[in-house]
C-alpha cells in the first residue's frame, strides 16, 4: 500500500504472509482481482469458501476497494466473527451470510464496522480536515494512541511524520464529513498543539494550521483563530512562505477586529506591513504601517508606536531581505 502510492502499476512478490495476508505469491498491490480477494479471505479463515459466498467475493472486493489491507482486515474481522465455519452450503452457512451482509454494505458503513469506534473518529477527523494532522492533535481529539496504529495497521491512514491522513484512495470513496462538533474539538486541539510545537513543526504542518483557520473563520470562533494565528505567524514567516505568512496574518487580523482587541490589530497591521516590505510591496507596507502606527498612537503604546515608525522609515529603501525585516518586526 505505501509502494503503491508512488508505482500505481507495481506489484510485489509476497514472502510472507504476514505482508498481506495472503500466501506466497505473486499478488498485485492495487486492484486484487477476485481470486485475491478470495485468496485472502481463504488463508485468514483457515479454511477453503463455501462456493455459496464466492458469488458475493466480487461486490465485497468493490466495497474494500480492492485493497489488500481492507481485504486482510475484513477477512480477519470475519475470522472473529464467524469462529466455526462448518454449515450446509448454501446462503445460511455462516460465512456466506457474513459476506454477503457486508457485501450489500456502502464502503463508509463497511468501515465503520470492521474498525473499533476510536478508530473511525481517527478515519473522520482525518476526512473532516482534509489535510495531514499532526499526531498530537489526533489523540487529543479521540483520547487514543492506539486508535491511530489500527488505523495505521488497517491501512486507512498514510503517515507522514508525525502527522496522518486518510488515503486519498478511501477519501475519494467515503462521503464527506461535515462535522462541526468534531471540527470544533479539533480546533480547540490544534490551538494546544500550536501554542507548544517548535517552529519547525508548525512550518512543516502549515497546509493543517491554514485549514483550521478557515474552518474557524467561517465558523466564527475568533479567539481560536487569534491564538493560533499568532502561535503560527514566526514560523511561517521564518520559513519564507510569503503566501502562508500572509494568510495567517489576515486571519489574525480579522480576529482582533471581530474581538474588538484593538492592541492585537495593530500587531497584525504591523506583521502585514513587515510582509509588504519583504515582497516590495511599498504601497502596501506603508499602508499597514500607517494603519497600525495611528492605533498605537491612540492607545498610546509607545514602544511599539516607535518601532512601527522605524519600520515606516525603512519603506522608501525597499528592503528585501527577510533577516533584517524580522529584527525590525514585532514579535
Amino acid at each position: 500500500d505505501e509502494i503503491i502510492q508512488n508505482l500505481p502499476d507495481s506489484s510485489v512478490i509476497l514472502t510472507t504472509t504476514d505482508v498481506a495476508g495472503a500466501p506466497p505469491g505473486h499478488i498485485a498491490l492495487a486492484d486484487l482481482d477476485d481470486t485475491e480477494v478470495e485468496e485472502i479471505f481463504t488463508d485468514r479463515v483457515r479454511a477453503d469458501l463455501p462456493s455459496s459466498a464466492q458469488a458475493h467475493v466480487p461486490v465485497l472486493g468493490d466495497r474494500l476497494l480492492r485493497r489488500p489491507g481492507l481485504v486482510n482486515l475484513a477477512a480477519g474481522r470475519a475470522f472473529t466473527d464467524v469462529p466455526v465455519v462448518d454449515g450446509e452450503d448454501n446462503d445460511d452457512h455462516p460465512l456466506t451470510k457474513w459476506i454477503s451482509e457486508r457485501a450489500a454494505m456502502d464502503s463508509a458503513t463497511l468501515l465503520a464496522s470492521m474498525v473499533d469506534p476510536a478508530a473511525q473518529e481517527v478515519v473522520d477527523l482525518t476526512q473532516a480536515v482534509g489535510e495531514m494532522v499532526p499526531r498530537a492533535v489526533i489523540v487529543d481529539v479521540t483520547g487514543s494512541e492506539q486508535a491511530i496504529d489500527e488505523a495505521l495497521i488497517a491501512r486507512l491512514l498514510v503517515q507522514g511524520s508525525p502527522r496522518y491522513k486518510v488515503r486519498d484512495s478511501l477519501a475519494d470513496e467515503l462521503p464527506p464529513v461535515e462535522d462541526d462538533e468534531l471540527m470544533g474539538r479539533a480546533m480547540t486541539a490544534a490551538v494546544t498543539w500550536a501554542e507548544a510545537a517548535p517552529e519547525p513543526e508548525l512550518f512543516e504542518n502549515r497546509a493543517f494550521v491554514l485549514r483550521m483557520l478557515r474552518w474557524g473563520k467561517k465558523a466564527r470562533r475568533w479567539r481560536s483563530v487569534w491564538r493560533l494565528a499568532r502561535a503560527a505567524e514566526r514560523a511561517m514567516a521564518r520559513g519564507g512562505r510569503w503566501d502562508a505568512w500572509e494568510d495567517v496574518l489576515e486571519a489574525a487580523l480579522g480576529a482582533a477586529q471581530e474581538l474588538d482587541d484593538r492592541s492585537g490589530e495593530a500587531w497584525a497591521l504591523h506583521q502585514l506591513g513587515s510582509r509588504s516590505l519583504v515582497a516590495d510591496d511599498l504601497a502596501g507596507a506603508r499602508t499597514h504601517l500607517h494603519q497600525s502606527l495611528r492605533i498605537r498612537e491612540d492607545l498610546g503604546e509607545d514602544a511599539a508606536a516607535a518601532l512601527t515608525r522605524k519600520s515606516l522609515g525603512l519603506v522608501p529603501l525597499a528592503i528585501t531581505s527577510l533577516v533584517t525585516v524580522l529584527a525590525i518586526a514585532v514579535l
